[in-house]
């Protein structure tokens, strides 16, 4: 008969047996002799360095395996040879360089004790020795490391002979209900279970209709029901909203995001195509293991796809520092990073703690971290490749040459003059690097290591970014007019150029030859490493196949995608199985998806998780039968309410899955939801990131990882810095108070509105019957619906009591003489008039083909009719959305109570600061601008540093009084901080206000406004010439509305809808306000 040995025991022999001692049970003599006198050195001399909670060099002294085991340096003593022990040299002080204890060495008598002990085979309690936990041997693994459940090979269970509803899911969760005393809960209500399995399977609720015609198959008897159910979700499956969903949970995984982070967080406006191949790939229910296989090594799985090429941006969704000067440093970071994020994804392995050492707790070994890394050692970021095919390529290269044929002449003027400075630029940039990285540079290209030409390559990046950020305003003449002329004729030929391929956001490799890293041990040093896999299910190295003459690549990804798609693999199969799961419940069967280690929890039900594996690797990878066999479980259809009570005693936590458990929806679930009750929402696919100002689906809102959409950041949207596998579900004020009194909520709610009473319901209570199928997918109750109707009608009464009469609606087109005088100051016979609050508030200008640069000049011709009262600004023009984060610029007039007076003319700046991240600041020239008088006003803005400083620009103000003709014109130079990129061609021109900002408007005439490039020329103050002067780039005057609002001018205004007599509706008011109401219930927010 045999018995189990624990496996502590069993760790520890081994830990002898490493040791080559030999240990017998200690006598009762030796056990005196240890606690009389050993113990008390140890506890006094040793312990306070060297034990639980503070163990220096990796070393405890508090019990027998942990000074077997030893630290940095080795074992600590060895049994029996009191000579051969380290602890022994130590507290002889006959090295030096270790020196036990520090302070002082013990006395003679102490070390022949210590000596003695060790002699007699260092005899120590048998219980204490049984309790403890060292930590394995460099390189070995212990038996309970190889029985970890991970990485048992997967098994195809018996299906438990129990009696249950549903699939087979059922019967494997019924028998561990029925273990526990625990009984299913009904099936949820058709209404509920609807939206439930919309919300998980797209996204998106479902509409009225769809929601009304499942309640009406569902009555019809339970075996139809059944089969209404099958084809709901064999239609959700279908849907393309189906990919947009499951793409959401995936790119929560691989941190995608469009911006680089950092500081400067720039946008990355290449890297969208991603997102929409992995779309592409869940609607097509791409087999899991190509899709696996194309995110690590596509391109060399697929040469010339530019799609395959997409999928590897898998391995560059990093974050990236423009300005990092320490390009070794940040490369080391980026491939630690890409290592530590595959082994999460697709392993569901935490390896980063292995970095520096052997893992802690899990059977991961320090050189496995850099086995795994060696697979991918040899990439960089391409920059060469184009999304489109072959064929699209040469013919885009085609119209190219015509192009380029054409415009010879004018682009030999303009590379003369350009290329020298920009190339000086570039040398300039990467000559700031250490003198490592610029001895590199230096190299020839085919001299360079792998490791060389990765880290020259990224800090090129920084040199051709001079080529960008290049300003040709500070040429000179006669160069300076050669260069207008020249680009004039070129812009002759917009007409022949293609427009330009998208660069592939994907990777390539230095070669066909690896690179196989180097890492540092504390025992051996350095310590070179090649390609291989965790060494506790595959200790040999891989085997690369050789490279063909011709290869670019050095094929080792291709051998890294193979073994983790391999069917035996026991990781990879388990981890995105229960991923899906975790998809649908919140929580995967395995509590923490990325994390099958000892940190992580144990699967609740082991035989379940490997049997549906077991089903997706018969069934081809496919991931769409898992989701359909999940949902169609009655465990899934199970209601979410609790009824009852003893079930919470005995699983608080649901993890025997007795109910539904319900969950709020995620950000992007939330945001669309508004949208799809509001009627606005724009199912459009694919393309580059919208802002989140548009009402596209939330996945194609553009992703910046400093600045978040506000609404999404509130509900727990990953700002994407790192691999998320789950979600918070946080419950914050911010929340509460961006729904209740957040711009958005309201526009989303007074969008509901007004799609409620054009849809012209018979009657309150049709009203509210559709407000509550739009919001939560069913009816209202009869107490319900009687509270609705009755909030509907005081609200009409308190808003047509409190709401104020019309304003007078000034003319948006006024008469020039009657604010500024005969003859007008601008030549012109008309004014417009901004009056906030009405249909005029503010003037949208296109100007898609002229746009300014860092150094421009903007002057107009005002009549101020008020200030605010508060901490807003009066703006006469600007670029720019009132955000901090955004880059942007305007000129305006401080209100009443500004901490820069009232009256004063200023600019308000956002762009580069000298470290190149976005800074605000605002620039105050310290001239009045008064109420009900005309006024000329400028601003000149030069990005050169003022005289005495060595960052930052200037801007020139001008004022003058127009009322007054004997009246000078003010001029003032004020130096500020910001070294350019202010202006931003993503945000449009606006004249009496800001995008999106429904603050900082005009009030008043505002009869002409011109920008113009360079420095306005005092000589020609207020000449107005208009569009014949080569240096104005726009011109805005009044006269020209007629024309103008037909085509490039828009007015926009942020006042709520009115009556036809210009009144604010308090009907639609009223509305708005029930809806908002219902857009902020639990039950909008949770899925039951």
């Amino acid at each position: 008969m045999f018995r189990t040995v624990p496996s502590r025991l069993i760790t520890l022999s081994a830990l002898l047996a490493s040791t080559g001692a030999s240990i017998a049970a200690p006598s009762a003599e030796g056990l005196k002799f240890f606690e009389s006198k050993v113990r008390p050195i140890l506890v006094e001399s040793c312990q306070e360095c060297h034990s639980e909670k503070k163990h220096k060099g990796d070393l405890r002294l508090d019990n027998l395996p942990y000074i077997l085991h030893g630290g940095e340096k080795g074992p600590a003593i060895v049994p029996h040879k009191p000579d051969a022990s380290l602890l022994i040299k130590a507290v002889s002080y006959v090295d030096h360089e270790l020196e036990m204890p520090p302070d002082g060495k013990l006395p003679d008598d102490k070390i022949a004790v210590l000596k003695q002990w060790i002699s007699m085979g260092a005899p120590w309690p048998e219980n204490e020795v049984a309790a403890a936990k060292p930590p394995r041997k460099p390189g070995e693994f212990s038996a309970e490391d190889r029985a970890w459940w991970a990485f048992q090979p997967v098994k195809d269970p018996k299906v438990p002979a129990v009696k249950h509803e549903g699939n087979v899911i059922d019967a494997f969760i019924e028998a561990k209900r029925k273990e526990a005393g625990l009984k299913a809960s009904p099936e949820a209500s058709p209404e509920e279970l609807i939206r439930r399995v919309s919300f998980d399977l797209t996204g998106l609720p479902p509409s009225t209709a769809e929601v009304q015609q499942f309640v009406r198959d569902c009555a019809n008897g339970s075996d139809k029901a059944s089969l209404a159910y099958e084809a709901l979700v064999d239609r959700l499956l279908a849907s393309p909203r189906f990919g947009e969903r499951m793409a959401q949970h995936w790119l929560d995984l691989v941190r995608y995001a469009e911006s680089e982070g950092y500081r400067l967080d720039a946008y990355r406006p290449n890297v969208w195509p991603y997102r929409d191949y992995v779309i592409e790939a869940f609607n097509q229910d791409k087999p899991y293991n190509q899709f696996v296989r194309e995110q690590i090594a596509g391109d060399e799985i697929a040469p010339g796809d530019p799609k395959a090429d997409v999928a590897t941006g898998f391995l560059r969704h990093t974050v990236y520092e423009y300005n990092q000067r320490d390009a070794e440093g940040q490369w080391k970071t980026i491939m630690n990073e890409v290592t530590d994020v595959t082994a999460d994804v697709f392993m569901g392995v935490s390896v980063q703690c292995a970095q520096c050492h052997d893992h802690k707790f899990d059977p991961i070994l320090q050189k496995d971290y850099y086995r795994l890394q060696s697979f991918l050692g040899n990439i960089t970021w391409a920059e060469d490749k184009k999304y489109a095919t072959e064929a699209e390529q040469a013919e885009h290269a085609k119209l190219m040459q015509v192009w380029l044929d054409a415009t010879k002449e004018p682009r030999a003027v303009i590379d003369g003059i350009l290329e020298p400075r920009i190339q000086k630029a570039m040398i300039s940039a990467m000559e700031k690097f250490p003198e490592e990285v610029v001895a590199m540079w230096r190299k020839p290209r085919e001299q360079r290591t792998p490791y060389e030409e990765q880290v020259v390559q990224l800090a090129w990046r920084q040199a051709d970014y001079e080529r960008e950020r290049f300003k040709t305003d500070k040429i000179k003449d006669p160069e300076a007019t050669q260069l207008r002329e020249a680009q004039a004729k070129l812009a002759e030929f917009d007409h022949l150029k293609p427009k330009p391929l998208l660069t592939t956001y994907s990777v390539s490799e230095t070669g066909p030859k690896g690179r196989d890293p180097i890492f540092k041990t504390r025992r051996e040093g350095e310590v070179a490493t090649k390609p291989g896999f965790l060494s506790i299910l595959d200790p040999k190295d891989a085997v690369i196949p050789a490279a063909k003459a011709d290869a670019k690549t050095s094929g080792r990804r291709t051998v890294l995608a193979d073994w983790l798609t391999k069917t035996d693999n026991p990781l990879t199969t388990r981890v995105i199985v229960n991923r899906l799961w975790s998809w649908h419940f919140g929580r995967g069967i395995a509590g923490t998806p990325s994390d099958f280690g000892r940190l992580g929890e144990a699967p609740t039900h082991p035989e379940l998780l490997d049997w549906m594996t077991t089903q997706f690797i018969k069934g081809g990878w496919k991931m769409k039968p898992v989701h359909k066999m999940i949902v169609m479980s009655s465990m899934y259809r199970q209601s979410a309410m609790l009824n009852d009570k003893t079930a919470m005693t005995t699983d608080p936590e649901n993890r025997l899955f007795w109910r539904f458990p319900p969950r709020r929806l995620d950000a992007e679930q939330a945001r669309d939801a508004v949208l799809a009750a509001s009627g606005e929402l724009d199912l459009t696919m694919g393309g580059a990131g919208a802002e989140a100002a548009k009402p596209r689906r939330s996945i194609y809102t553009r992703k910046i990882r400093n600045t978040q959409d506000e609404f999404l950041q509130s509900l727990d949207a990953p700002p994407g810095f790192s691999s998320l596998p789950t979600r918070d579900a946080t419950t914050t004020a911010t929340q509460s108070l961006l729904m209740i009194n957040g711009d958005w909520p309201l526009e989303r709610a007074r969008g509901m509105a007004a799609r409620l009473v054009s849809e012209k319901p018979a009657n309150d209570q049709a009203l509210v019957n559709q407000a509550y199928a739009l919001a939560f997918g069913r009816q209202p109750s009869k107490d319900e619906s009687k509270d609705a109707v009755s909030f509907l009608n005081a609200q009409r009464s308190r808003l047509k009591k409190e709401m104020p009469p019309p304003p007078v609606e000034a003319p948006a087109i006024a008469d020039a003489k009657k604010f500024f005088g005969a003859p007008a100051p601008t030549k012109t016979v008309k004014t417009l008039m901004m009056q906030p609050g009405s249909k005029n508030e503010k003037l949208r200008v296109n100007t898609t083909n002229a746009i300014e640069g860092d150094d421009f000049a903007v002057e107009a011709v005002v009549n101020l009719s008020s200030l605010y009262p508060n901490a807003s600004v009066r703006t006469i023009a600007s670029r720019w959305d009132n955000a901090k984060s955004t880059p942007g610029w305007a000129l305006g007039v401080t209100c009443e109570k500004s901490a820069h007076k009232p009256n004063n003319l200023i600019v308000q700046l956002v762009g580069e600061d000298f470290q190149g991240s976005l800074a605000y600041e605002v620039v105050a020239s310290g001239l009045r601008i008064p109420v009900n008088k005309p006024y000329y006003v400028g601003a000149t803005l030069h990005s050169e540093p003022a005289e005495g400083q060595k960052f930052g620009g200037t801007i020139t103000f001008y004022a003058r009084d127009l009322s007054d003709p004997a009246a000078p014109m003010q001029t003032v130079t004020v130096p500020h901080q910001i070294c350019g990129g202010y202006v931003s061609a993503e945000r449009a021109l606006y004249i009496g206000g800001r995008e999106k900002d429904k603050g900082s408007v005009w009030h008043g005439a505002i009869s002409r406004v011109a920008l113009r490039k360079g420095a306005l020329d005092a000589g020609k103050l207020m000449t107005w010439i208009g569009m014949n002067d080569p240096t104005c780039l726009v011109d805005i005057n009044a006269d020209q509305a007629s024309e103008q609002l037909k085509t490039s001018w828009k007015w926009e205004t942020s006042a709520p809808a009115a009556t036809p007599k210009g009144n604010t509706d308090p009907n639609r008011e009223a509305i708005a306000d029930l809806c908002h109401v219902l857009l902020n219930a639990n039950e909008f927010f949770y899925l039951q």
